[in-house]
């Protein structure tokens, strides 16, 4: 779901192509890549964003505006069997954090990593939840 946001100077959206973008881009970082991927709920892995149709999009990940105008995001990842979640999930969302905060000028409140598989030879079914709160 996009975000939007009523001001003065009339209504600004958050195009969901951006908040996806800034999700590949984080998968693909030197401490992240290779060992957490970005899935939907289910923990199917997404692989290419430009392969994404919109409806598959707008399932990887939910958005919304608090009342003090800070944003929270919310996604889903597999992460690779052996690898500390705390360090791929943290990267991953200090990464998209900082991204958010320089493309939209708004803070992020928080971001909520779902850990929903754990992939080695095969995917293992995990629910593991990993909450960043940012000032």
């Amino acid at each position: 779901m996009a975000l939007t946001k009523t001001t003065d100077l009339g209504m600004i959206t958050i195009s969901n192509d951006l908040i996806t973008s800034l999700l590949f881009e984080a998968e693909n970082l030197p401490e992240v890549s290779g060992k957490l991927w970005i899935s939907n709920g289910k923990g199917r892995v997404m692989g290419v964003m430009a392969q994404l149709s919109g409806r598959e999009k707008n399932t990887l990940f939910q958005t919304r505006i608090t009342r003090d105008d800070r944003i929270v995001l919310s996604f889903s990842v597999v992460t690779q069997f052996g690898a500390s979640i705390k360090e791929v999930t943290k990267a991953a969302a200090d990464h998209i954090a900082a991204r958010l905060t320089e493309f939209t000028d708004q803070k992020v409140d928080s971001i909520t990593v779902y850990i929903v598989g754990v992939r080695s030879r095969h995917t293992a079914r995990r629910n593991v939840k990993a909450v960043y709160t940012y000032d």
